[in-house]
């Protein structure tokens, strides 16, 4: 990956950068924005992001978030306190490690947001929040690297909570860069709030991820459902992607299926007494 040359104005060598807060309207991808900078330095602070769909997120200054579809159940990250939410940033959510080859062959590492470069006078850092609220980017520029990087997180009822990541190089050449960026700590489907809360190392065993070599999406699962006894509907539910390759069957059918199972067979049978308990009460 190569970062084309930019023509932003950099720091000069010695030059450094005020770590005091300030806030300023500005305009941003044509948008008017209220803008944080030296954020790193207020005292971690909490955010919420409104959608005009059912979507719903609540972020730290310091990264660490929650987010997910209608309520809690629909969690998207494990769904913590305040407190908790503020720390989470160590291993939940965003994470991206930039390695850049500099003029003299020598290999140059970065990892923006890190609490490392806090007080690092030559790291820049912004924080901006459109007025409709809505929107959020994080951005953070390197005047050592002379690289600038940022990311946004904004919400789409077709494709949920939408993470849009930019790499600037403020170089005046190109400079070949290698990127690792990515999500962590994403919860899978298919166990309820209170078990992710209360058993989550239980829960991270049954946990399965996979790649559509096709798309290159990644699909969070669960290898099977976690209950006391084999159920064959919560294998399906949580492994069924190779009934949709072909369009062999969509997953209104498959959910309908398993529902209708559940609800007219599983359901009714435990509602029920088993035979077994009339030989353990009732037999003489």
């Amino acid at each position: 990956m190569q970062g084309k040359p930019s023509s932003q104005t950099n720091l000069t060598s010695g030059e450094i950068l005020s770590t005091t807060p300030e806030g300023s309207w500005v305009q941003l991808e044509g948008e008017t924005y209220y803008r944080i900078s030296s954020f790193q330095s207020m005292a971690p602070f909490f955010m919420s992001l409104p959608s005009d769909t059912d979507l719903w997120m609540f972020v730290t200054s310091r990264g660490g978030l929650t987010a997910g579809r209608v309520d809690a159940d629909g969690s998207l990250f494990p769904y913590e306190t305040v407190d908790r939410l503020h720390d989470a940033h160590h291993h939940t959510g965003p994470l991206t490690l930039i390695k850049m080859i500099n003029q003299s062959g020598e290999h140059e590492f970065w990892k923006p947001f890190s609490s490392v470069n806090d007080e690092n006078p030559r790291i820049e850092r912004n924080l901006y929040k459109n007025t409709v609220g809505n929107r959020l980017i994080f951005e953070e520029i390197n005047h050592e690297l002379h690289l600038k990087f940022s990311y946004r997180w904004a919400s789409c009822d077709e494709f949920g909570w939408v993470r849009t990541a930019t790499l600037e190089n403020r170089n005046t050449h190109f400079v070949p860069v290698t990127v690792l960026d990515g999500l962590r700590n994403v919860l899978s489907p298919g166990a309820p709030l209170s078990l992710y809360q209360q058993s989550s190392t239980l829960v991270d065993a049954y946990k399965r991820c996979d790649v559509d070599p096709e798309s290159g999406l990644g699909i969070f699962s669960m290898t099977a459902g976690i209950t006391d006894r084999a159920e064959a509907l919560e294998a399906l539910r949580a492994d069924h992607e190779f009934l949709l390759r072909g369009d062999v069957f969509t997953e209104d059918v498959i959910d309908t299926w398993i529902w209708y199972k559940m609800e007219n067979e599983v359901e009714a049978l435990r509602l029920r007494p088993h035979p077994y308990e009339f030989c353990m009460y009732y037999d003489i």
